[in-house]
C-alpha cells in the first residue's frame, strides 16, 4: 500500500546509496597474497608470520648471472659487478637479506691477511681470486660444495634475495626493477630471476586478468541475448542495470572493506 506512494523517493534513495557505494570500487586493486588465504589460526600462517617478523621469510627471488666463459667468476671486473648488484638488492625495501659468493670472497681475503678489518675486499687478481676460491672448496667437508653457489664450469653465479611477505603486484614491481638495473648494469652478461613465489605471482596476476575479460565478454553475451530476446536495444539494456548495479554495489563494499 505505501510502497507505490513512496516509488519515487525509494528509487533517489537508492539509486544515491548505489551510486555512493559504486564510487568506491577504484580502491579495489588487481592482486594477491596468498599467505592470507590462511587464517591467522592456521598453523602454517602463525608459522609464516613468525618467520617473516623474526627471520627472512618465505619469499625469495633467485638471480642467476653468468659470464659465458668457464672460470669466469674469478674475473675481478665481475666480482665488482656481483658486488654492486649485491648492495643494490640490499638497498631494497622489499629486501631483508641477500646471499651472494661475493661474501665467501671477502671472508677469505681477510682471513688470509691475519683477519685484518681492512683486507675484507674481493680479491684484485683473477688468479688470486681462483686459488681463493679452490682452497674453499678443498677445505669443505666430504659432501658439501659450492653447487648452490656456482654452476659445475664456474661461469656464474647464484644470488638469492629472501623478502619479506609481498603482494603479487609488489612481486612483480621488484622484479621490474631488478631487470631493468641488470639490463643497465650487466649487459655483458647473461643473467635470469625465478622462484616459486615469482612464479605464481605471474599465475595469479594472468589469472586475475583473464577472469576480468571474462567477466566482460560474459556481459557482452548476455546484453546480446537480451537483445535478441527482446527486440529492442533500448529494453535489453534497460534489462542490463537491475543485474550489474547489485555487482557494482558488492565491488564497491569490498573496495571500501579492504580499504
Amino acid at each position: 500500500m505505501h510502497i507505490p506512494k513512496r516509488r519515487k523517493a525509494l528509487l533517489i534513495a537508492n539509486g544515491l546509496l548505489a551510486v555512493a557505494l559504486m564510487s568506491f570500487i577504484p580502491l579495489n586493486e588487481i592482486n594477491d597474497e596468498f599467505v592470507k588465504y590462511f587464517d591467522e589460526t592456521i598453523e602454517f600462517r602463525r608459522a609464516t608470520d613468525f618467520l617473516n617478523d623474526n627471520l627472512s621469510g618465505i619469499y625469495n627471488i633467485e638471480i642467476s648471472i653468468d659470464t659465458g666463459s668457464a672460470g669466469g667468476i674469478s674475473d675481478p671486473a665481475y666480482l665488482q659487478k656481483i658486488e654492486q648488484f649485491k648492495l643494490w638488492l640490499e638497498q631494497q625495501p622489499e629486501v631483508v637479506h641477500v646471499n651472494s659468493i661475493t661474501d665467501t670472497f671477502k671472508r677469505l681475503n681477510k682471513n688470509m691477511h691475519a683477519d685484518q678489518q681492512q683486507w675484507y675486499t674481493l680479491p684484485e687478481q683473477r688468479d688470486l681470486a681462483a686459488q681463493y676460491l679452490l682452497l674453499y672448496e678443498m677445505s669443505l667437508p666430504y659432501g658439501l660444495d659450492l653447487n648452490d653457489q656456482i654452476n659445475i664450469d664456474k661461469s656464474g653465479v647464484r644470488i638469492i634475495a629472501s623478502m619479506e611477505n609481498l603482494s603479487s603486484r609488489q612481486m612483480l614491481d621488484i622484479e621490474q626493477r631488478l631487470h631493468d638495473w641488470m639490463a643497465e648494469n650487466l649487459s655483458a652478461y647473461t643473467f635470469n630471476a625465478a622462484s616459486p613465489v615469482l612464479m605464481f605471482s605471474h599465475i595469479g596476476q594472468r589469472n586475475i586478468i583473464r577472469m576480468l575479460i571474462g567477466s566482460l565478454a560474459a556481459l557482452v553475451l548476455i546484453s546480446l541475448i537480451l537483445v535478441f530476446a527482446f527486440r529492442s536495444v533500448t529494453l535489453g539494456l534497460i534489462c542490463l542495470i537491475p543485474n550489474l548495479i547489485p555487482a557494482g554495489m558488492a565491488f564497491g563494499i569490498w573496495g571500501l572493506a579492504c580499504r
